[in-house]
């Protein structure tokens, strides 16, 4: 007697013979689709699931804990793509579902402003191994444990690596590129000097110092990424923390593509610091008021003053900061 499995059975009888982690991918675009295959294959994941994006929604409903979804949106979301992006944002945050969304630079905001949950990883425009690096971090998620603990320590130390991870993925990618310096042979583990003295509590005000001491400091590090490789001073989270506070002084509002820029890094790079930052309270996120499509990023309060209470020391000292 022949008995007609449903769609869900069949899943779950291949599931059976086949321990390895299974993916889906949501892709219209050929060639991205085949790229997501390849990494995903890479990383020694089983491809279940391989359907357009118009097909996503319905297919999610028989999702099972654990599957990871990787996604890729071709241009600026559409209603229906932010419906779906909604939907996998609130599994990564509700349930841990780990999901993986690949988009071009023109779309950042429009994801941006639908994904938030730490256990959806963003890329920006990925090379093939920046995939199989996201791939990997994506099955090893963070623990929401580690915030029990020093949380803010773990969660920079967590994003410090997944930068190396990218950087490491950069590097294999373009190994011909010759480099303005040699990479160094040893990453220290420690800081052994030039620790700072004591805080001298001297508050600053706004009055004191000006949006255009701020961004000549930012104009300063960015020319030193003339003279030495960039990757040697990269330094994300202080450029977007003084981009924000010259933006707060200006009173100007400060899209995350905008700050993007302003990270002076790669934009998936930019994404994971905005994300690491916004957790730990020194960001903030807020809508849009005019286009639901779109977030801001502000610096909180509490981070602003001492953003500025440091600049105004700095001034006091007359010190030439970069």
């Amino acid at each position: 007697m022949f008995v007609e499995l449903s769609k869900v059975e069949q899943m779950a009888l291949a599931d059976i013979g086949d321990y390895r982690t299974p993916v889906w991918i949501f892709a219209n675009n050929s060639s991205a689709r085949a790229d997501m295959n390849s990494a995903a294959e890479a990383s020694g994941l089983r491809i279940a699931r391989n359907i357009a994006l118009d097909e996503a929604a319905m297919a999610l409903r028989d999702r099972q804990h654990g599957t990871l979804v990787l996604v890729e949106i071709d241009g600026e979301p559409t209603p229906a793509e932010c419906q779906l992006l909604d939907r996998i944002d609130g599994d990564a945050n509700d349930s841990a579902q780990p999901a993986v969304i690949s988009f071009p630079m023109r779309a950042i905001d429009g994801v941006t402003a639908a994904v938030s949950a730490p256990y959806a990883n963003l890329l920006c425009a990925p090379s093939f191994a920046e995939r199989v690096a996201a791939i990997g971090l994506a099955k090893i998620p963070v623990s929401r444990h580690l915030q029990e603990v020093d949380g803010a320590v773990d969660a920079i130390r967590l994003q410090q690596l997944a930068d190396e991870v990218s950087r490491i993925a950069r590097v294999l990618s373009s190994f011909a590129e010759p480099h303005a310096l040699p990479i160094p042979a040893a990453v220290s583990d420690g800081l052994i000097g030039y620790r700072a003295g004591p805080v001298l509590h001297r508050p600053a005000s706004p009055q004191t110092i000006r949006a255009d001491d701020v961004r000549a400091m930012l104009r300063l590090r960015r020319q030193r990424d003339h003279l030495f490789a960039g990757e040697l001073f990269a330094d994300p989270a202080w450029d977007m923390m003084l981009d924000l506070m010259a933006s707060r002084i200006e009173r100007l509002k400060v899209a995350v593509s905008s700050l993007c820029i302003a990270a002076a890094v790669p934009p998936t790079t930019a994404l994971r610091w905005i994300r690491t930052l916004t957790d730990l309270g020194i960001f903030v996120r807020v809508a849009d008021p005019t286009d639901g499509r779109r977030v801001f990023i502000e610096l909180s309060d509490a981070a602003a003053n001492a953003v500025l209470n440091f600049l105004g020391e700095a001034k006091r000292m007359g010190a030439a900061l970069v």
